[in-house]
């Protein structure tokens, strides 16, 4: 049988499962999801949104899937004192609820309140009572990180991979933390292993060709690269460093081959260029 909360949604609205699935898993940015994102808030596809769920908390006050829903959208707006006033009635209603926790947390951090954003995706693990996820510690870990604890986000990192060690996510962002630390051979351990759960990985590559270059390993270096650009052919940051790492070598026509193919990627993606980084802290 249906359950009352998604009953509603759908009588109110055929969209109602948009944002339900938003927070399972942490995401990263896409450039796709951007654009699509803007195309939709232009045609008024979120104020549709809004509305509807809007309709389904005054037909059913107690409907914590309709406020999950509605501040995912405002978050895609990047309404987020919006996003969090919904959460903070989910919490009300539901104490107990780690997603929401989280999900606020998130929204906190968007905002750059790292304190309460700490203090949610703490109260999330706390939460977990049979852990499972790992996202909260991923998320945490990103906030020390960015706040320059660096001891708590490698702790955050770790027990994160203990509860679910194919999470490439939380290799790449100990991995960060190790090169700005510039403990190169445990960055590459875990780009490398980041790339065996994930071969697929351009970004691994990049940026462990990163930590080789950092440790003048440079052909592994530029192999790494290669591999880079050979499964993201515009990767502008991947030929920006190689053409970098050729013109410390004296390789000056490869250099300036790859540094204008960079130039040209960046001229044509703009700031999307950069989304492909090998730091998680913003």
């Amino acid at each position: 049988m249906l359950n009352k909360k998604l009953l509603v949604l759908f009588l109110v609205t055929g969209v109602g499962v948009i944002a339900l699935t938003k927070h399972n898993q942490p995401s990263t940015q896409s450039t796709n999801f951007a654009e699509t994102s803007t195309q939709q808030a232009k045609s008024g596809i979120h104020d549709q949104q809004i509305a509807a769920y809007t309709q389904g908390i005054k037909i059913d006050p107690q409907n914590t899937l309709a406020y999950s829903s509605r501040a995912g959208v405002y978050e895609r707006l990047g309404q987020y004192d919006k996003a969090i006033a919904d959460y903070t009635q989910i919490i009300a209603l539901e104490p107990q609820n780690r997603f929401a926790y989280s999900s606020r947390a998130g929204a906190y951090q968007e905002l750059k309140q790292y304190d309460k954003a700490i203090f949610d995706y703490t109260q999330a693990i706390k939460l977990d009572l049979d852990p499972k996820h790992t996202d909260a510690y991923w998320s945490r870990g990103n906030i020390y990180g960015q706040l320059k604890q660096y001891d708590k986000a490698i702790s955050d990192y770790t027990q994160g991979i203990k509860i679910e060690p194919k999470f490439t996510l939380n290799y790449w962002s100990r991995s960060a933390v190790y090169v700005t630390l510039k403990q190169y051979d445990l960055a590459i351990a875990d780009y490398t292993k980041a790339l065996e759960i994930y071969p697929k990985g351009s970004i691994y590559y990049y940026c462990r060709g990163y930590a080789y270059r950092k440790s003048k390993q440079y052909n592994k270096a530029i192999a790494d690269y290669n591999q880079a650009i050979s499964i993201t052919p515009k990767y502008a940051k991947a030929y920006q460093n190689r053409g970098d790492l050729y013109q410390e070598l004296g390789n000056i026509s490869q250099a300036k081959q790859d540094l204008e193919k960079a130039a040209n990627l960046v001229a044509k993606q703009g700031k999307n260029h950069d989304t492909l980084s090998c730091s998680p802290f913003k």
